[in-house]
Formats: C-alpha cells, structure tokens, sequence
C-alpha cells in the first residue's frame, strides 16, 4: 500500500474512532430506581381566582408540602414545614 494509502486508512480509522467515543459520551448515565423514587414531583397545582398567585404540593420521598408563589416575580416559598413522611396525601387545594 503506498504512503497516502496508509494515511487514509489511518485517518479513516481515527475517525471512526473519534465518533465511536463521541457516541459512547453522548448516552444517558445509569440511574438507580432510588434516584427515580426520590424526585421530587410537584402536583396539584392551583392558580388564586384573583390577584395571580398560585399554590401546589411538592413530595419528595414521600415528604408532602405545600408551595406558593405570587406575582410579580413568582419567587416559590414552602407555606408548611412538615419534615417526614406520615403517608398522609395533601389534595385538593383550594383558595380562600
């Protein structure tokens, strides 16, 4: 093979070694089930019928509370503190 053949194919090869590593960068880690179980997931968001405040509950590993923000810079605040998981749910908020 002459000299430009090989630096071609060496080129080639680099290339394909590059973009194999690229590749191999490019996909999600690994996560544990914990992890996923841990999230906090907000829910139950409802909006004030006026003056544009808006309140939801956020749980996270089972720890319900109650956040609230308000216009103008929507700045989130925990309106309760509780601080374990008591299984007991927080649904259905509503304005007063």
């Amino acid at each position: 093979m002459s000299t430009g053949g090989w630096t071609r194919t060496l080129a080639a090869a680099a290339a394909g070694t590059l973009l194999l590593c690229m590749c191999r960068a490019a996909e999600p880690g690994s996560f544990t089930l914990e992890q996923v179980m841990s999230a906090p997931f907000p829910s139950d968001l409802v909006a004030a019928p006026v003056g544009g405040k808006i309140a939801w509950v956020v749980n996270v590993r089972g720890v319900r509370n109650i956040w609230a923000a308000g216009p103008p810079d929507y700045k989130a605040r925990r309106v309760t503190s509780y601080s374990e998981d008591d299984g007991q749910e927080i649904a259905q908020l509503h304005w007063t």
